[in-house]
């Protein structure tokens, strides 16, 4: 996602704990005992946390979760299927591609967006019905890129 110099997310997966530690001199600001499966820095002091199970069916769900890099306090849970991926963080809302229920299928072109704090979802698009189509990060924009059949291919721009 980005690259937060002071501060440098660490996990350590045989105690299943994560900490943050400080990007100039190295000692750990903090940590605690967590089930963190993915911990990513996502914009100026903020951590994406994640946590994958599965239920009794195998059916795969992962829980995010915006934490404060400074002081280790996090917003509510936010619960995503296997369908849905983080695209990025525009520093109020987490910014999923794919659709919400969609079990073997993360390739569809919906884009959704989730408070960071509260986890409420503040809209969801489906711009096109090509779901070929994958949306793309480039600097801090979103592309949808596709092609139609053996045509030319196409792009566009997502804007806030």
């Amino acid at each position: 996602m980005t690259i937060d110099r002071d501060r440098v997310p660490v996990e350590e997966w045989i105690t299943r704990r994560f900490a943050v530690a400080s990007g100039r001199s190295g000692e750990l600001l903090w940590s605690r005992y967590d089930r963190a499966d993915v911990v990513e820095s996502i914009g100026d002091g903020e951590l994406a946390v994640a946590t994958d199970d599965f239920d009794a069916a195998d059916v795969f769900f992962r829980t995010w979760r915006v934490v404060d890099a400074d002081t280790g306090s996090e917003g509510r849970a936010l619960v995503t299927r296997f369908g849905r991926s983080l695209l990025g963080y525009d520093g109020r809302r987490l910014i999923f591609a794919g659709a919400p229920d969609a079990q073997q299928e993360p390739n569809i072109p919906r884009l959704s967006a989730f408070d960071g704090r509260s986890a409420a979802q503040r809209w969801e698009i489906e711009p096109v019905h090509d779901y070929s189509a994958t949306w793309e990060r480039a600097g801090r924009g979103l592309y949808l890129v596709g092609a139609a059949g053996y045509g030319p291919g196409w792009i566009s721009r997502y804007a806030d």
